[in-house]
C-alpha cells in the first residue's frame, strides 16, 4: 500500500493533510456497481444502508452483523448498560417474520426504498460458530439470511464452525477461534472472506485476487468528515473527524470508470485508527480486491470511542444503526446523524445528490 506523498502512514497527531473529496481526482463511478459491507455493528449498519437504499446498493456483505430493523424504536437513549440491554432485548424478541412485516411497513410509508429492489440483489453473510458476541443460539445470523431470502436476494452463507466474532483472513490476526480486539477483530482462519464476499457480489465480473498480504498499489487517503456531518461537526454527529478513501491506480484517472464500495468497521476500530493506522482497511483484503477489480473503497469512521462514551449515547466507537444518537425513537433512517453523514460522503465521491 502507498499513501499520498503528503500523507504519513502513522497518525500520531492531527498535522496530516487531508484530501478534499469534492476536488479529488479519480475515476467516474459506475452507479450500477454500488455495494456495501461491514463487521459487527458495521454489519448492522450494512443491512441498514442496503435496505434503506436498496434501489442504489446492488449487494451487501455482513460479517458477524445483524438483520435490518433490529432495535428500531428502541426505548432507551441512555448510557451503555441500557443501550446494550435494550439492544439485546430487541435482538432476542424479534422474529424474522416480525422484522419482515416491519420492513414492508417501512417501505409502504416511504421510510425505505421499495423492497422489490432486494429481489435479485446479492448478499454475503459470515458467522462463526464460536462467536461470543452474537452467538448462534440467538438466531441473529439466521435472521439476516432469512430476511434476505424472503425478499428474493441471492444469499451466500459462510459459516466457520471454529470462527469467532471477526473478519476472517488467510494471513493476518490471531487464531480463528479466539476473539481478538488487538488485531481489530481480524482473524487468521485460512480463508479470505472479503475476497469470497466480492466474488459473490460481482459474480462473473470478479477478478480473482491472490491473498490479502499482497502489497496494494493504490493510495489510501484521509478526508475530512466534518464537512459531511449534518451539523458540520463530526463529533456532534458521532463521526470521526477523518474518514478513509482508497483509490486504486487504475481509478486515479478522470477518464476511467470504476466501482464504488462502502466498508464499515466494527466497534473499537477507531482506537487504532486515531493512534496508529487503519487496521481494518489495511489488513482485511479490501485494498487487494480494489486493485484487481477497479473499486474505489470508502471507509467511513464512527466517532472515537471516548467521544461517544462521554456523551452517554452509544459506546466504544460503534455504529448507530437504529438512532440511539438522536433525541427520539422514531427519527427516519435518512435523518440519523451517522446515516446522513455517510449519504453526504457518498454524494461527495459520486459528484451528485444520488443519496437523498
Amino acid at each position: 500500500m502507498s499513501r499520498h506523498p503528503f500523507l504519513t502512514f502513522l497518525r500520531l497527531d492531527d498535522s496530516t493533510p487531508i484530501i478534499d473529496l469534492a476536488s479529488a481526482q479519480h475515476a467516474s463511478i459506475d452507479l450500477n456497481t454500488l455495494t456495501v459491507s461491514g463487521f459487527s455493528t458495521g454489519g448492522f449498519m450494512t443491512t441498514t444502508m442496503h435496505y434503506v437504499f436498496s434501489s442504489k446498493f446492488k449487494g451487501a456483505g455482513v460479517f458477524a452483523g445483524g438483520p435490518f430493523g433490529i432495535g428500531y424504536n428502541i426505548s432507551s437513549r441512555g448510557f451503555i448498560p441500557l443501550y446494550v440491554l435494550n439492544t439485546l432485548v430487541a435482538v432476542f424478541s424479534r422474529s424474522a417474520v416480525e422484522l419482515q412485516a416491519q420492513t414492508i411497513s417501512m417501505a409502504n410509508q416511504g421510510l425505505i426504498d421499495p423492497v422489490i429492489n432486494l429481489n435479485g440483489s446479492n448478499a454475503f453473510v459470515y458467522n462463526g460458530g464460536l462467536d461470543p458476541v452474537f452467538p448462534e443460539f440467538t438466531g441473529i445470523p439466521q435472521k439476516v439470511i432469512d430476511m434476505y431470502k424472503y425478499f428474493g436476494s441471492n444469499v451466500t452463507h459462510q459459516h466457520l464452525p471454529f470462527g469467532t466474532h471477526c473478519v476472517p483472513t488467510d494471513n493476518y490476526g490471531g487464531p480463528c477461534q479466539v476473539i481478538d480486539p488487538l488485531h481489530d477483530f481480524i482473524n487468521n482462519c485460512g480463508v479470505e472472506s472479503v475476497f469470497e464476499m466480492f466474488a459473490h457480489l460481482y459474480g462473473k465480473n470478479y477478478i480473482q485476487t491472490s491473498n490479502s498480504s499482497t502489497p496494494s498499489t493504490g493510495h489510501l487517503y484521509d478526508f475530512d468528515q466534518n464537512v459531511y456531518a449534518p451539523s458540520g461537526n463530526a463529533d456532534t454527529d458521532f463521526m470521526n473527524g477523518k474518514g478513509g478513501l482508497y483509490i486504486p491506480l487504475a481509478c486515479q484517472s478522470v477518464t476511467a470508470t470504476c466501482k464504488l464500495h462502502v466498508a464499515f468497521h466494527g466497534c473499537l476500530s477507531t482506537i487504532y485508527t486515531n493512534i496508529v493506522y487503519d487496521k481494518y482497511a489495511v489488513n482485511t483484503g479490501y485494498l487487494q480486491v480494489a486493485d484487481k477489480n477497479k473499486v474505489i473503497v470508502v471507509f467511513p469512521r464512527a466517532a472515537a470511542f471516548g467521544v461517544q462514551l462521554l456523551a452517554g449515547k452509544t459506546n466504544l466507537g460503534c455504529w448507530d444503526w437504529f438512532g440511539t444518537t438522536t433525541a427520539t425513537t422514531t427519527v427516519p433512517f435518512k435523518q440519523m446523524p451517522q446515516v446522513k453523514s455517510v449519504m453526504n460522503i457518498l454524494n461527495g465521491i459520486i459528484g451528485s445528490n444520488l443519496f437523498n
